[in-house]
């Protein structure tokens, strides 16, 4: 069976990677983006099997990107996991009005990141 696709966008290149070590470990492709503008490119060009999103970021918020991403017919369907450091309950509930699916909050534990992962991409 061929690997799960992954596109994670996040300003963080430190977590990027953290992200990427992990999901590799686990049997995923990655890819990743720093900048959200060219990961929403490239989202629309390769059709992932599931997203992880920063919802904080300098040039484009998440949630700026995940309303692109829905209003796209092409890129409707792909499911968003957001990730980040913020708690506040009025801005996940935000990004789950834009049609983010999952929202997980930094920092993670590996586990819970791959089977919240593995659930999202089965809702598909």
């Amino acid at each position: 069976m061929a690997a799960k696709k992954i596109i994670a966008i996040d300003d963080d290149a430190v977590l990027l990677r953290i992200i990427e070590n992990i999901l590799i470990k686990n049997g995923f492709e990655v890819s990743l983006y720093k900048n959200p503008a060219e990961g929403l490119k490239a989202i629309k060009q390769q059709q992932p099997h599931a997203v992880l999103l920063d919802r904080i970021m300098p040039e484009m918020d998440g949630n700026d990107v995940l309303h692109q991403l829905q209003q796209d017919d092409y890129t409707r369907d792909i499911p968003v996991m957001m990730v980040t450091g913020r708690k506040e309950l009025v801005e996940i509930h935000q990004s789950f009005g834009l049609g983010a699916r999952d929202y997980i909050i930094k920092p993670f534990e590996e586990d819970d990141l791959i089977l919240r992962l593995n659930k999202l991409m089965n809702t598909i």
